[in-house]
């Protein structure tokens, strides 16, 4: 089984306006968000921990608060809805169109843009993935970091800005130090 590390950042008040409005009460193709978290809900009996009013409540007050949990629900739902539908990006709407694959990464990347998600970096593979989070582990045993968790994340947490940026540079000083001694050691 794969692991993926994927860093966002997120513009509160693109989500707060064009994200929530359209995951309110608008079917972007397929189906609504509350329908896609309803059977989501079905389909994970028991387990299933996120409610259609608590994300819109988030999305709503600082998607920066967001969990993991709910930032994967609503990526899975924009995928799944922008793999069968066309987004009109001249007009910012949805169009239904079967046939459309939606391949475009720019336009992709426009579309959550809009909705206030940014994909930063996406860590594919277990291996990276573990030694990403490792080194991360490392670095905040030397410099302690304040991880917002709001008690419900299970996975994943949510830290500020300057702490991420601080620790990409303690990753990319180390990994300059592995690559130098071992291009010595040749």
């Amino acid at each position: 089984m794969g692991r993926n590390t994927e860093i966002y950042m997120f513009n509160k008040e693109n989500a707060s306006t064009n994200l929530y409005k359209d995951l309110e009460s608008k079917r972007l193709y397929k189906q609504t968000f509350k329908e896609f978290i309803d059977e989501r809900t079905q389909e994970v009996l028991g387990y299933y921990n996120v409610t259609f009013e608590n994300v819109l409540s988030i999305i709503s007050k600082d998607i920066n608060n967001i969990s993991p949990d709910y930032l994967s629900e609503i990526v899975c739902y924009l995928d799944e809805e922008l793999k069968y539908g066309k987004y009109d990006n001249k007009s910012l709407h949805w169009e239904s169109d079967k046939n459309l694959r939606f391949k475009n990464k720019q336009a992709v990347n426009e579309i959550y843009e809009k909705y206030g998600i940014s994909l930063l970096y996406k860590v594919h593979t277990s291996t990276v993935c573990s030694s990403y989070m490792f080194q991360y582990m490392n670095y905040t045993d030397f410099f302690p970091i304040k991880e917002s968790h709001n008690g419900i994340y299970n996975d994943g947490c949510n830290i500020s800005a300057k702490d991420f940026l601080m620790f990409n540079d303690y990753v990319i000083l180390i990994m300059h130090k592995i690559v130098k001694k071992w291009t010595f050691s040749l």
